[in-house]
């Protein structure tokens, strides 16, 4: 069968080489001259620019596609940890280090939000790993689309226990933007 793939960022690369790695004729299309999408390269008035992801969270997604079509991720790209990952800085001059491992970055939350914020970043950081695991034994489990035996067992979120309606969850004002609630969802409003 001959597929086309519309995009060459991660996803496209990624559904490309799992579509060419199971035999199927493959057509990418990417309007831009390179590809990459959000993790492409900009080279402008010789300025490189590398629009990497921020933060890579599941590096054997990666490596999944490598070996996909054959061939072993270290040949080609080397991933190193960087820590702290990002800053985050505000305009009241605070600032919050994303860090590498859970321990650490309780513990950034904690010096950042308090304990009961470095309590609900543990529940939350639980449940995502909880969701991480549920996917990837589904995903090692079958390779059909259909197979939704796993959607009863996903874990539910954690509850917010928070006493304060005037402080929920994580949320630190910067300006005109402010992070809300890490517990229920990060979003920027």
């Amino acid at each position: 069968m001959h597929v086309v793939v519309i995009g060459a960022g991660l996803g496209g690369l990624s559904a490309a080489a799992h579509l060419r790695g199971a035999g199927h004729e493959v057509t990418l299309v990417e309007r831009e001259p390179i590809p990459g999408g959000r993790a492409g390269v900009i080279r402008s008035d010789g300025f490189v620019l590398d629009n990497g992801p921020t933060v890579l969270t599941m590096p054997d997604l990666l490596e999944n596609t490598f070996q996909a079509v054959g061939a072993d991720m270290a040949d080609f790209v080397t991933i190193k940890p960087v820590d702290p990952m990002y800053r985050a800085c505000y305009t009241d001059g605070s600032e919050l280090l994303v860090r590498h491992g859970r321990d650490a970055m309780t513990e950034e939350v904690r010096g950042f939000a308090g304990p009961k914020e470095a309590e609900a970043f543990g529940r939350f950081s639980g449940w995502l790993e909880q969701l991480y695991t549920h996917e990837k034994i589904r995903c090692n489990r079958s390779s059909s689309k259909n197979d939704a035996t796993f959607l009863p067992s996903l874990p539910n979120p954690p509850s917010r226990t928070s006493a304060s309606p005037s402080r929920q969850g994580f949320t630190r004002s910067s300006g005109e933007s402010r992070l809300v609630s890490m517990n229920e969802r990060i979003s920027w409003v």
